[in-house]
């Protein structure tokens, strides 16, 4: 498991994502390609959730790859969940179809892998990446939005604290009333500032 797994046991995993996962799973797409998958959260959760979607998973970490079948196989989505090893320009040009979700999270390679100079494909499919920044110049968000904004529409998301989160959930008395244990538990460990980005292709925009 990549990170507190206790988030998404909570249901408060990337809570800042959540009306946009909603969104993706009425939007029809037929194929999903996860970059940087981990252990499957949200490539067999996707893959759960549209029973027709065709899900590529990417995970340099042979013990996410493992993870990731393992637990396509617990939900019974084994089949259209492909767990591969590592994900180029070509890889998004062989794998896309006509309705295709890149979500990406790789630490920074970002920046190499989201080139439309590189991949014309990127300018046709919709993208959710989390942006992750170090000493770049210009910085990655930067890089992306000078990149994407002709071909995309995007929407920025800012991390939030759960402390709004907690007090919903501590009316729930299956999750009990210590606020303290609760903020813990909920806490995914992440640096001020994370931001991800969604970006829909102009061309079927209208449509998300």
């Amino acid at each position: 498991m990549w990170g507190p797994i206790t988030p998404k046991w909570l249901g408060s995993y990337e809570l800042e994502l959540h009306v946009i996962i909603e969104t993706i799973i009425v939007s029809h797409y037929t194929v999903i390609i996860d970059v940087g998958c981990a252990e499957g959260y949200y490539a067999v959760g996707l893959a759960h959730r549209i029973p027709t979607v065709q899900v590529f998973a990417y995970d340099t970490d042979f013990i996410s790859r493992r993870q990731t079948q393992r637990l396509a196989h617990l939900n019974g989505v084994g089949r259209r969940v492909n767990v591969l090893r590592y994900c180029s320009n070509a890889e998004i040009s062989k794998r896309s179809g006509e309705n295709t979700l890149l979500i990406c999270d790789i630490e920074g390679f970002e920046r190499a892998l989201l080139n439309p100079k590189e991949c014309l494909t990127l300018l046709q499919i919709d993208i959710l990446v989390e942006v992750h920044e170090g000493n770049f110049s210009p910085s990655t968000y930067d890089l992306l939005m000078a990149r994407f904004s002709c071909s995309h529409r995007i929407k920025v998301v800012h991390a939030t604290d759960r402390q709004i989160w907690v007090q919903s959930a501590i009316k729930d008395p299956q999750l009990g009333e210590d606020r303290t244990l609760l903020l813990e538990a909920a806490n995914e460990h992440r640096a001020n500032g994370q931001t991800w980005l969604w970006m829909t292709a102009q061309s079927h925009a209208s449509a998300r």
